[in-house]
């Protein structure tokens, strides 16, 4: 886990860092005002990766939408249910007047504003990192089976390793999401 020290210079860098079509991390006037709005898109992330659980696994509804029984959406729900606490994490970010458009910038924002003054346990900055992990991971298995031109075959013989990933993604999605709204709606 980070060390103090190394958030500090890790945030004041993000603070810094911009390219030409990036800014990172910043600090701007009236963000606060967008915290509900980034914390009503992380609840809607969560609500769809509900309903493609529901897909992947109901075959009543599978029949309904007319998709194919084997039809799961598995690496998907990883991606939203990610993206889910990445938008809770940007809207505990901006009840602080702070924005951010990079990942690693978000997690160093997160752990300068709540971890070190103890508002967000360190847990909870250690599932938002192993979720973005999983997330890479995720889409590296997907790029490399795309390229192999193998996705079937990855789908049949790994279901059920893909159905725990994103189950375990979603729930802890729920968590991270519901400690971010503690964390804003104070």
């Amino acid at each position: 886990m980070l060390n103090n020290r190394e958030i500090e210079q890790k945030f004041e860098y993000y603070l810094k860092l911009e390219s030409k079509d990036k800014f990172y991390l910043r600090k701007r006037q009236g963000t606060k005002r967008l915290a509900n709005n980034y914390l009503t898109n992380a609840r809607h992330n969560l609500i769809v990766a509900k309903s493609l659980i529901s897909v992947s696994e109901n075959q009543k509804i599978k029949d309904l939408l007319v998709v194919p029984n084997d039809f799961q959406t598995y690496s998907w729900i990883i991606s939203i249910s990610y993206y889910a606490m990445y938008h809770a994490a940007l809207s505990a970010l901006a009840k602080e007047d702070y924005e951010s458009d990079d990942h690693a910038a978000t997690r160093y924002a997160l752990a300068k504003l709540y971890v070190i003054k103890s508002k967000l346990e360190k847990e909870a900055l250690e599932i938002f990192d192993q979720s973005k992990k999983l997330l890479e991971e995720e889409y590296v298995i997907t790029l490399d089976n795309a390229r192999k031109n193998d996705q079937v075959a990855r789908y049949s013989s790994n279901s059920e390793y893909e159905k725990n990933k994103a189950e375990e993604q979603f729930k802890i999605a729920q968590q991270f999401v519901q400690r971010m709204a503690e964390l804003v709606e104070e």
